[in-house]
């Protein structure tokens, strides 16, 4: 049997939640800032890591979401996350296009050879982890809002 967990609780978890998600982020990008690479593409970076655990958290979680009962706030998840989509796209765009027309390897060109063939490793793979996860999370997102809205419908809940 599930616990019922108040609003101002569901509200704090979520805002515990979003201050561990940006820690967690800034973390993952920590080796990046630490190297001191001039990398342009570093807000979009941040921005997938933040949506990607926010989403892949509201994919598991939804039912602890201050949200869940609110229909004008599920309605806003469809429309908006779409929008999001695009934006996210744009950001791999660039970076693929960036990759195959610049390189990676002139951003660590003040680097050692070997620890600068590390930096670039490590931010091809997780800047492909963390655009491509968003991506996905967001499609499903979609799916799990307009199952969630069907649901509260049929179920008047």
């Amino acid at each position: 049997m599930k616990e019922k967990i108040s609003l101002y609780n569901r509200n704090r978890i979520e805002l515990i939640a979003l201050i561990a998600t940006i820690i967690f982020s800034l973390l993952i990008l920590l080796p990046i800032l630490n190297a001191d690479i001039d990398f342009f593409l570093l807000p979009f970076n941040f921005a997938y890591c933040v949506v990607l655990l926010t989403l892949f958290r509201y994919l598991l979680f939804w039912d602890y979401h201050p949200l869940r009962y609110s229909k004008v706030g599920k309605i806003l998840l469809i429309f908006l996350v779409p929008i999001s989509f695009f934006i996210l796209i744009e950001g791999i765009h660039s970076f693929v296009e960036f990759r195959d027309q610049v390189g990676l390897h002139t951003l660590v060109d003040h680097l050692d050879y070997k620890t600068g063939k590390f930096y670039v490793n490590y931010l091809e793979k997780e800047y492909m982890f963390f655009s491509v996860g968003s991506l996905i999370c967001a499609i499903l997102m979609i799916f799990k809002m307009i199952r969630s809205l069907w649901r509260q419908y049929k179920f008047n809940i």
